[in-house]
C-alpha cells in the first residue's frame, strides 16, 4: 500500500470516528415503536421449551446431535434507557436430552447455566435484539461419562416482551477434557413465557 493510500485510509477512519454519533433510538410519546417497548420489565422465573443441536468437530461420539429440553429464566430485564449497560438481559438454566445420528452412540444429557446481555442499551423495540452470552455446563453420555464445558454465544431475541421471549442462539462449546473430540458448535431455539 502506498503512502498516499495509507494517509487516505487513516483520514477516513478518523473522520468516521469523529463524525459518529449515537443512534436515535428513543422511546416515543406516540407512534412507532409503541410505548410498550419502552416500559421497564423485570420478570422472574420464566419457564420455557428449547430445541437443541450440537456438532462436535470430531466424529468420535457422532457428528450431529439433536434434541429438546426445558429452560428456566430466573431473572429477565428490559430497560430501554440511555443509562450505561445492556438494555436487555437474562439469566438462564437449561437442560436437554439429545440423540446422535450414528447408531450405537445412545443419548446425551446436556445442561448449562449463564447469562445473555444485549449489545444495545436502548433498543426501543421488542424484536430483533442481538445479544452475546457466556455459559457453563456439562455433558453426560455413556461413551464419555461426564465432561464440563464453557460456551461463548451470539444470538438474537426474535421477540422480547414481558410475557414471552423467543430466542435464537448459536455458540462454540469448549470442553474441559477431550477437547479434540468434544469441542464444537451448538445451537438453541428457546421460547419462554410467564403468566403474570
Amino acid at each position: 500500500m502506498t503512502m498516499m493510500r495509507r494517509v487516505l485510509v487513516a483520514a477516513t477512519i478518523c473522520l468516521m470516528l469523529c463524525a459518529a454519533r449515537p443512534a436515535a433510538a428513543r422511546c416515543p410519546q406516540s407512534g412507532w415503536p409503541s410505548k410498550d417497548s419502552c416500559q421497564a420489565v423485570d420478570a422472574f422465573f420464566m419457564p420455557g421449551l428449547i430445541a437443541l443441536s450440537y456438532f462436535p468437530t470430531k466424529s468420535g461420539i457422532g457428528n450431529e446431535w439433536f434434541g429438546a429440553g426445558v429452560q428456566i429464566v430466573p431473572f429477565l430485564w428490559s430497560h430501554n434507557t440511555e443509562k450505561f449497560g445492556p438494555g436487555q438481559g437474562k439469566l438462564i438454566f437449561d437442560i436437554g436430552m439429545l440423540g446422535g445420528e450414528q447408531d450405537g452412540v445412545g443419548r446425551m444429557l446436556l445442561y448449562r447455566f449463564g447469562g445473555q446481555l444485549s449489545f444495545e442499551r436502548n433498543a426501543s423495540r421488542q424484536f430483533a435484539i442481538p445479544f452475546f452470552g457466556i455459559m457453563m455446563g456439562g455433558i453426560q453420555q455413556e461413551l464419555i461419562q461426564h465432561v464440563g464445558f464453557v460456551e461463548t454465544t451470539l444470538g438474537i431475541h426474535a421477540v422480547f416482551m414481558k410475557n414471552v421471549t423467543v430466542t435464537l442462539e448459536g455458540g462454540y462449546l469448549f470442553p474441559f477434557q477431550r477437547v479434540d473430540q468434544l469441542a464444537g458448535y451448538r445451537g438453541t431455539f428457546a421460547v419462554n413465557f410467564t403468566m403474570w
